[in-house]
């Protein structure tokens, strides 16, 4: 929170989580009262991320917390809902780097006029001619447990829709 120059309580607040894994940052975000929407591309990632919102969190904290599948089409995930924060950490480096500039453009649009970003900006991923969603959901990390099966609602302008 000092990093974001947030004082809480942030009632009234809305933070986005983006490749929120266990959500244990939209723990902390909830714990002050903002309303938080975890978005990750794995299905096990969120299932586990609520079960762990309700056992460590006041039942009224984990009620705060909207857990969400999503795609390459993040604006279409949150359903183009606008946020006061925007926050990423440790999520980038599991997409290839066209797909982390898709994903960073979208973070922008999602965030509120006047609203704050927290991000961490992978320098090592290696750049990649094309983009290569199956690869990035396959060796991304965890993702390869919950691949998303139905194809993003709008393609991504680095991936033509091919599903």
């Amino acid at each position: 929170l000092a990093d974001l120059h947030l004082a809480p309580p942030l009632h009234d607040m809305r933070v986005l989580d983006v490749g929120c894994g266990l959500g244990r940052l939209a723990h902390a975000f909830a714990r002050l009262g903002a309303a938080v929407a975890c978005v990750d591309q794995s299905w096990n990632h969120l299932r586990l991320a609520q079960k762990q919102a309700y056992k460590r969190l006041a039942a009224a904290d984990a009620r705060r917390i909207e857990h969400l599948v999503t795609s390459p089409d993040l604006i279409a995930s949150v359903g183009g809902r606008r946020y006061d924060v925007v926050h990423s950490w440790i999520a980038l480096q599991h997409a290839v780097a066209p797909l982390q500039a898709v994903f960073m453009q979208q973070m922008c649009d999602v965030l509120k006029s006047g609203g704050k970003g927290l991000l961490q900006i992978p320098f090592f991923t290696p750049v990649r001619s094309s983009c290569d969603l199956d690869k990035s959901i396959q060796k991304g990390g965890m993702q390869a447990t919950g691949r998303p099966k139905s194809p993003p609602h709008r393609p991504c302008a680095c991936h033509p829709p091919a599903f």
